[in-house]
């Protein structure tokens, strides 16, 4: 068995301690958060949040197996649980997404509907659990992006829409060109990006926006929607979220479980909900509160993070510079590789990181960075928003 050691200056990529003779794997790669060198395995693991309460005195907070939520003064204590965060199989990782998301749903009820919560309290306690969650690879971009891969019974594929994300989707026409002719099928029509940033809405929650611009302007209105900037004349609402159907539809069906969807709720309570039925084809109607696009028409619709660049020097013919990237979600730090080093010299198998940061925001009003330690596996680290890598 391969001990586990933390290391309060860095992440660490190390083998699951019980796997540590197994094949690499996302399954088997455990990414381990920057904790004091005296924390063990199946400690309890504790954050402070500052300043996010508004009252002093709350009623019950949530807690169940994993996670549990405490209150000193206007700062929140956030407790990580050891029932599941130890176990690879299949079922205690269900377990531990299933505790996370009721967790959040629980979070948000305190900011949105009690206002006991700052504006925005749910997603700074999400990515700060995501940070000092020990975690698999494989379930990395769950908790830190909310991208669900859709393994698993009644599980749909899908990925949470959040602020400083960009929507993209790949467009499609079905032409014709005479009656008959095997030419008469779908072809591209070009890409259509979006980004996505957050508002202040009228009752102080945040809500997603899909075009910055509209949301300056008198906007006009729209007798339906046919993308995601038409939702400019509805009424905001706090969550959106792609779902992918597990088989599209071969005709033109507008069935919700045979197409992709963009759906946007006002809490994640109902978009949980709402997922689960339309994953089980059982949602007859959408519901009055609930926003639903059917994407016909594209035949790929995926969510993009911005991540940065830093390329040393290292002689007359190369200078050194920083760039800022945009890079589909599920892309690893062994894809970028192939493309930023490789593509320069083919000869090149490997080449030496300097140094791969991830943030670290134990401090929200001055985010820092640590380093991940990555050993060999570049090829199975999903990169995330604000990462930089150094090469």
């Amino acid at each position: 068995m391969c001990a586990i050691v933390f290391n309060p200056n860095f992440y660490q990529v190390v083998p699951w301690p019980e796997d540590s003779k197994s094949q690499a794997t996302p399954e088997t790669l455990l990414l381990l958060p920057p904790l004091p060198t005296t924390t063990k395995v199946r400690d309890p693991i504790k954050m402070t949040i500052k300043n996010v309460f508004f009252s002093e005195k709350t009623g019950n907070l949530p807690s169940n197996d994993d996670f549990m939520l405490a209150q000193m003064a206007a700062n929140a204590v956030i407790t990580i649980k050891s029932a599941n965060v130890w176990g690879n199989g299949t079922d205690a990782r269900a377990r531990l997404r299933a505790n996370f998301a009721a967790f959040c749903t629980q979070i948000e009820h305190l900011e949105t509907e009690d206002a006991l919560l700052r504006p925005g309290a749910t997603r700074q306690f999400r990515r700060r659990i995501a940070e000092m969650l020990p975690t698999l690879l494989a379930d990395s971009l769950y908790f830190m992006q909310g991208v669900n891969a859709g393994f698993g019974s009644d599980s749909p594929a899908y990925i949470d829409l959040l602020p400083g994300m960009r929507l993209c989707l790949d467009m499609a026409v079905k032409q014709f060109v005479a009656p008959g002719s095997l030419f008469n099928e779908f072809v591209s029509a070009g890409q259509s990006y979006y980004d996505i940033s957050h508002i202040n809405c009228e009752n102080g929650a945040q809500c997603l926006t899909f075009n910055p611009l509209a949301n300056l302007l008198r906007f006009p209105t729209s007798p339906r929607i046919a993308s995601p900037v038409d939702l400019r004349t509805v009424q905001p609402r706090h969550h959106y979220r792609i779902i992918y159907p597990a088989q599209l539809s071969s005709e033109l069906s507008m069935e919700l479980d045979q197409n992709m969807l963009l759906v946007g709720t006002d809490n994640l309570e109902i978009m949980n909900r709402v997922t689960q039925e339309i994953a089980m084809g059982s949602m007859e109607e959408v519901p009055d509160q609930v926003i639903c696009i059917v994407l016909r028409g594209c035949v790929s619709v995926t969510a993009e993070f911005c991540m940065s660049i830093r390329h040393q020097g290292a002689g007359t013919y190369t200078s050194s510079y920083n760039l800022d990237v945009i890079q589909p979600l599920g892309v690893t730090l062994g894809h970028l590789l192939n493309y930023t080093i490789n593509s320069r010299n083919p000869y090149i198998l490997t080449q030496k990181i300097e140094k791969f940061e991830r943030l670290w925001t134990d401090n929200p009003t001055n985010p820092g960075y640590k380093s991940v330690k990555i050993a060999d596996y570049a090829d199975f680290i999903p990169l995330v928003t604000g990462d930089i890598v150094t090469i």
